[in-house]
């Protein structure tokens, strides 16, 4: 298996274990569920209680938190920070998936089918996050329906973005990539709160980060995006649509 150029078999298994044993240990008081939108339906005193059960880990930049092909060991949940769903192509090549930020959670596809994680997880910045033992999982799951639905329609809004994300690499260009991604990563609004790097966006639309660059040139000094800070404006929305559409700009 591929992980990276800078990571062999032997160091993304040293890298899981070494996280794995961090995280034993680590809960304290200072922990808690109170804003994760998944356990909002549970009484203070039950959230209090998967807390102190559950293993909790500061992560940095780039490191592995999830490995494909592993066993599910329960549920991740991002309380700081920001994840990246990421798989490899057969040459190597890093193909981003989705992001995943605080609130959110993963690892749920081999939590409900108890087979293997079909994609590697890192951090893409300092973050946070909390593990909840599988038992924990199963025993929320049978006796909190609302917490099963919330986990099952996470799985199928995941696999729908998936469908999307392989629809948007068959665009012809890869301006009409980032001008679709952008939009998708806007949601209905008409901006993105933390923006990826060039390299993020360059691993999700097939382009290489030089690309990306350019790209992105493009649209500025067009006046259709605008960056302020980490966030990134879409002070056009329409005609970054048409863009994308290949009305007009699609030949950069």
């Amino acid at each position: 298996m591929i992980v990276c150029d800078a990571w062999t078999q032997q160091d993304v298994s040293t890298i899981t274990i070494s996280l794995l044993i961090s995280l034993d240990g680590m809960t304290d008081s200072k922990h808690s569920f109170a804003t994760i939108p998944l356990l909002a339906g549970l009484g203070e005193a039950e959230r209090k209680r998967i807390a102190s059960v559950s293993h909790w880990s500061n992560v940095s930049k780039r490191q592995l938190v999830m490995e494909k092909g592993g066993e599910s060991q329960g549920l991740w949940i991002v309380t700081q920070g920001r994840l990246q769903g990421l798989d490899y192509t057969i040459d190597g090549r890093e193909v981003g998936l989705y992001f995943i930020t605080p609130g959110q959670f993963f690892g749920e596809l081999a939590l409900i089918d108890g087979q293997s994680h079909p994609e590697h997880v890192i951090a893409t910045a300092a973050s946070e996050v909390c593990l909840i033992p599988l038992p924990i999982c199963r025993d929320l799951m049978r006796h909190h329906p609302g917490i099963a639905n919330q986990i099952s329609n996470a799985l199928a809004t995941r696999v729908r973005n998936l469908i999307r994300q392989r629809t948007l690499l068959t665009l012809a260009t890869p301006l009409q990539r980032l001008a679709a991604q952008l939009i998708d990563l806007a949601n209905e609004t008409t901006q993105i709160e933390f923006i990826p790097t060039h390299q993020e966006l360059a691993m999700m639309i097939n382009a290489s980060r030089e690309t990306v660059t350019r790209a992105f040139r493009t649209l500025q000094v067009q006046g259709i995006v605008k960056r302020d800070g980490n966030r990134l404006i879409l002070q056009h929305r329409t005609s970054l649509e048409n863009m994308a559409q290949g009305i007009q700009g699609a030949d950069d």
